[in-house]
C-alpha cells in the first residue's frame, strides 16, 4: 500500500503548489462520496477488456464537467498506471496528507455515558493543550461496556484510561499470579 501513499502524498504536493488545494479536496470528496454511492465507478476503468483510450473514455463520462481538468489528469494517471481499483485508497491519503499540512487531528473519545457540552469542551481544549494541532475533528461516542473512564483516539494513537481495560489488566496479573502457584 506505499503507492498509495505515494499517490495520495504527489496529488497534494501538486494541488498544494498549484495553488489548488482547496480546491482538490472538494474534489476528492465528490470523488469519494460517488464511490460509496456507486461502487461500481471503480471497477469500471478497471475492466482489462478495455483498452487505455476506452478507460480514459469511461473516466470522462464518469464525471463529466464535475471535476477540473488538473484532478481528470491526476485520475488519468491513476488509470495508465493500474493503480484505479486503489483510488478510494488514494484519495483517502490525500485527505490525510492535508489534515497533516493544516495540523488537523481525527479524534475519537468514548466514554461510559454521554457527556455534557461542557465536558466535551473541556476535552477538547485539554487534547488542543496537549498536542501539536491546531484543530480537532473529535467523534464522542458512550459505551457502558467501559464502566468508567475515556478511551481517546488520536490517529494510531490510543490511550485507554477505562475501568473495563483496568478490571481486565488485574484480572490477567491475577489470573497468572495463580498459575505460577
Amino acid at each position: 500500500m506505499e503507492a498509495v501513499g505515494q499517490y495520495g502524498r504527489a496529488l497534494f504536493e501538486i494541488a498544494k503548489e498549484e495553488g489548488w488545494l482547496g480546491g482538490a479536496e472538494v474534489e476528492v470528496r465528490h470523488i469519494r462520496e460517488a464511490i460509496g454511492e456507486n461502487p461500481e465507478i471503480i471497477r469500471l476503468p478497471a475492466l482489462p477488456s478495455l483498452s487505455e483510450t476506452e478507460k480514459l473514455a469511461a473516466l470522462e463520462t464518469l464525471f463529466p464537467g464535475r471535476i477540473s481538468p488538473e484532478m481528470m489528469g491526476f485520475l488519468a494517471a491513476v488509470v495508465k498506471s493500474g493503480k484505479w481499483e486503489a483510488l478510494d485508497a488514494i484519495l483517502g491519503s490525500f485527505e490525510n496528507c492535508v489534515r497533516e499540512h493544516e495540523q488537523i487531528a481525527e479524534v475519537s473519545v468514548t466514554t461510559a455515558v454521554a457527556l455534557t457540552e461542557a465536558q466535551q469542551e473541556r476535552i477538547r481544549n485539554r487534547l488542543l493543550a496537549l498536542t501539536r494541532y491546531r484543530k480537532l475533528a473529535i467523534v464522542y461516542s458512550a459505551d457502558a461496556s467501559l464502566i468508567g473512564g475515556i478511551i481517546v483516539q488520536i490517529g494510531d494513537r490510543r490511550a485507554d484510561a477505562s475501568v473495563r481495560t483496568r478490571l481486565e489488566a488485574l484480572t490477567g496479573s491475577l489470573m497468572n499470579g495463580q498459575a505460577g502457584t
